[in-house]
């Protein structure tokens, strides 16, 4: 989580995305082994991740538990 408030802190959001928690887990040694045993490029991973955040496409807005009830 820390990782993944630091990028939404860097981007000026209030909140944190889902794409901020995948981008977390990116650069922790846990996420990019699971990661990259389940067949994904991390580099690729990456670049598009930033295409996202750079472009302001991080995300929609955050899902509330009350809507899936």
């Amino acid at each position: 989580l820390g990782h993944a408030l630091g990028f939404a802190e860097q981007l000026g959001k209030a909140e944190i995305t889902p794409v901020h928690l995948f981008a977390g887990a990116l650069v922790t040694d846990e996420g990019s082994v699971f990661l990259t045993r389940l067949g994904l490029s991390l580099d690729r991973m990456k670049a598009e991740l930033a295409t996202l955040l750079r472009e302001g496409r991080a995300g929609t807005e955050p899902v509330r538990s009350e809507e899936h009830t």
